[in-house]
Parts: structure tokens; C-alpha cells; sequence
């Protein structure tokens, strides 16, 4: 089967969506601070122009699936559009990027077409689990609708993409195919995991785990796998994977020789390995708690988002990376202190500082040894370590009846460097 009927089904799709009305923006309400820096990071994702994608087409000297390529980037924009309006329609703003987007960009544009699909069949793949997850888990009318608008459309694109990479790998080698299977599985199992616990706490307003994501993914990703590289070519157009049908055959490989459960325990070691390898833990676990001073494990009462952050009067609404934390007596009660240090850009600084309502220290730039300094190194917990080895910072303060605090900064190449410390009632 040629590329016409995937010309033929997104000219449909195209139609369609200019004749049903736009979502009900003006019903926009407030949404959780954990799910707008999640929609905001697909958004990130999903906001391109395609060029690449586009001239590697052209290059593939088929005009029939370049005019499919060039209309399946339309739909990818179309949900950018949509996002972008849904947090604007909510009062939020969209972020330039994230550090993932920009290492999944780049690893795509590194390879040839055959290897940028399989790369962005990896996200199309998330993508099917994570829309259905926030058109099925939410209570809001218009992220239902939004994310089911998304989710129609991306349930074509994984057998649009199966089709022309089956084509790319058909006539070689079962053990070469075997060789790609497996490479290809530990992309999908590291990009899930990282998808997972960065948007843990999205997922877990939603009403799914982390685990129950990574693995309801690879479940899906199974049967994409199959169709690309060990089914027999039929003429037939691949279907869209389902977590339903897919599971019933997940659960007879348990049943399979020990062979095959050592060779996917040494697949998972190698993910793990890469995954620790590729991205920096406090990425990759998403906000981590300093040891704490009592004991080996900085384990805190309530949320880190949900509890500790309201309770400093604390909002983080744009990306950072790295970031630490320590509710210092352990508690969110009447009494504490809240260090936090992250890296991120000037601009989400700026955000940050005027949501904690902080300002400008007098002077605004002090060496650590001046005496207005507010963060001496002498004073910072040894189980925190904070050490300020720079020149000179960017200093803020924050008055108020029940929090008061002060903020550190400084420059470190294109980003920012922040020390937060946040005293209530103090």
C-alpha cells in the first residue's frame, strides 16, 4: 500500500478540523501548577516547524509520502496551537523549551530519515499514552476536549510511521532487525522513564503512577516493535497499538524460556545504565530532598508541590533544572525553613522573584564577604553544603508578616544558578 490513503486520511482530518468549532476557551479555569508545567513541556515538544523532517522527504525522492510528511506536520502544529492557546486561556504563559525537547531535537537531526522516524515514533508512542491519560484523568471540560482533539489525531500517526519504517527495514536480517529492536527499546524505556518521573506529579493528579506509565508505554511500544520489524509484510495497514490488546501477549512472554527473561534483564540494566549515564539524577528523579539533618534519608511530610511549596508561599511556574530541597525541622507546620537550589534562565527568574514577591537587595550585587551577604556559607546546614566560591551574586529579598527570605544568584554561562532560602514565622 502507497502513501495516497495517509494523503487522502490527513486532507480528511484537515477538513474536519475547519469545520468543528474551536475548543470553548472563555471556559478556561485554573488548573494545578503540576499540570500546567507538564502541558507546557509537551507544548515545548510539539511547537516546531518540521524543516528537517521535511528535507530528509524530499531527499526520499517519494512525492507522495512528502505531501503525507508535510501534512502530518500540520496536525503536530495544530496541537501545539491548541496547547498554547489552552494556557493562555488558563492565564499561563508557554515556556521557550526544555532541556529534553532540546536532546530529543538534536538526536533526531544528528540521524537519517529512517532513524529520525524510529526516534520519533519513541515520542509518538508517549504521546498516545500521555493524552489519553489527561483526556481520561482530568475533571476539566476543556482539557478534556483538547486532549481528545490531540489524541484522535495521534492515533493515526504511529501506523503512518510504522508503514514506511517497515518498508525502510524490510529484507534485512532477523539478526540485524533483532539488533535494532533491542537499541530501539532502550531509547523508548529511558525517554518513557525520564517522561515519567518529570512529570510525576502530573501523572499522579491524573490518576496514574509512574510505573503504571512506563509500563502502560511499553506495552504499546511492544506492538509497534512487532509491526515494524518481525511482522510478514501484507499489504495491510498497521493499527494503532492498544494497552487492551496489547497486554494479553505481554503476559504470555513471562511464560517464556529463562533465556529470554535474562536477555530483557540485561536490556534493562544497559537502559538503567544509559539513563544514569545521559541524565544528571536530579534530572532524572525530578526535585530531590537534601539528606536531612537527623537521619539518612530527607524524607519530609506532605508534597513537595502540593504542601511545602504553598506553605513558603513558594510557585515555581516555569522550567528548572536540578533542583534541590530541604524543609529544614522536617515539618510544614507553624515554624521552618526552606532552602532550594536550582539552575534556570534569567526570564524564569524574573517570573519567580515576582511571584515571591521579592526585590532587589541594597546594593543588588555583593561579594560573600561583604557584610549585607544574607547566605553565609558558616550558616548553611553541613548536610546542605551550599558554598559560594563566585566573585559576586545577584542578591534578593523578601519582606512579609509571615515569610521572609532571601534569594542568591549567579550567572553561570547562558543560566542562572539560584539559591533560595525561605523562613515562615521565623
Amino acid at each position: 500500500m502507497g502513501f495516497e490513503t495517509w494523503v487522502r486520511e490527513f486532507t480528511a482530518n484537515a477538513e474536519r478540523r475547519s469545520e468543528e468549532p474551536e475548543p470553548q476557551w472563555s471556559a478556561a479555569s485554573p488548573l494545578p501548577g503540576a499540570l500546567i508545567r507538564s502541558l507546557q513541556r509537551f507544548q515545548a515538544g510539539e511547537d516546531g516547524d518540521g524543516a528537517n523532517l521535511i528535507r530528509k522527504s524530499v531527499d526520499a525522492g517519494d512525492a507522495t509520502y512528502l505531501a503525507a510528511v508535510r501534512l502530518f506536520v500540520a496536525e503536530e502544529q495544530n496541537h501545539a496551537r491548541l496547547l498554547k492557546q489552552l494556557l493562555l486561556s488558563t492565564g499561563e504563559a508557554v515556556i521557550e523549551g526544555h532541556w529534553t525537547d532540546r536532546v530529543f531535537v538534536a538526536v533526531r537531526r544528528a540521524l537519517g530519515l529512517r532513524l529520525e522516524l524510529m526516534t520519533l515514533m519513541v515520542a509518538e508512542v508517549v504521546a498516545l499514552r500521555y493524552y489519553r491519560v489527561v483526556r481520561d484523568g482530568t475533571a476539566d471540560p476543556l482539557l478534556t476536549d483538547v486532549a481528545a482533539r490531540i489524541l484522535v489525531d495521534e492515533q493515526t500517526h504511529v501506523p503512518f510511521h510504522t508503514q514506511r519504517l517497515r518498508e525502510g527495514w524490510e529484507g534485512r536480517s532477523r539478526p540485524v532487525r533483532a539488533a535494532v529492536a533491542a537499541g530501539w527499546w532502550v531509547l523508548l524505556l529511558g525517554a518513557v522513564a525520564v517522561v515519567a518521573y518529570g512529570h510525576g506529579a502530573a501523572l499522579r493528579l491524573l490518576g496514574v503512577g509512574r510505573l503504571r506509565f512506563i509500563g502502560d508505554t511499553a506495552t504499546l511500544f511492544r506492538g509497534v516493535v512487532r509491526e515494524v520489524l518481525f511482522a510478514p509484510a501484507e499489504g495491510v495497514r498497521p493499527a494503532t497499538p492498544t494497552v487492551e490488546a496489547e497486554r494479553p501477549a505481554a503476559l504470555s512472554m513471562l511464560r517464556r524460556p529463562s533465556r529470554r527473561l535474562r536477555r530483557w534483564a540485561v536490556i534493562g540494566l544497559v537502559v538503567v545504565g544509559l539513563a544514569v549515564a545521559l541524565y544528571p539524577p536530579a534530572h532524572f528523579w525530578g526535585p530531590r530532598p537534601y539528606r536531612h539533618p537527623d537521619g539518612l534519608f530527607g524524607v519530609t511530610r506532605g508534597d513537595f508541590e502540593d504542601d511545602i511549596l504553598p506553605h513558603y508561599q513558594v510557585s515555581l511556574p516555569c522550567d528548572v533544572d536540578g533542583l534541590r530541597y530541604s524543609n529544614a525541622e522536617d515539618v510544614t507546620g507553624p515554624m521552618g525553613e526552606l532552602y532550594l537550589y536550582f539552575t534556570t534562565s534569567q526570564g524564569c527568574l524574573d517570573r519567580i522573584l515576582e511571584g515571591w514577591a521579592a526585590v532587589p537587595a541594597e546594593p543588588p550585587t555583593m561579594a560573600p564577604t561583604d557584610a549585607g551577604f544574607p547566605l553565609r556559607a558558616a550558616t548553611i546546614p553541613d548536610t546542605i553544603g551550599w558554598r559560594f566560591d563566585a566573585p559576586s551574586y545577584q542578591v534578593y529579598r523578601r519582606e512579609g508578616d509571615v515569610v521572609t527570605g532571601n534569594v542568591v544568584a549567579v550567572r553561570d554561562g547562558k543560566r542562572l544558578t539560584v539559591y533560595l532560602l525561605a523562613r515562615y514565622a521565623w
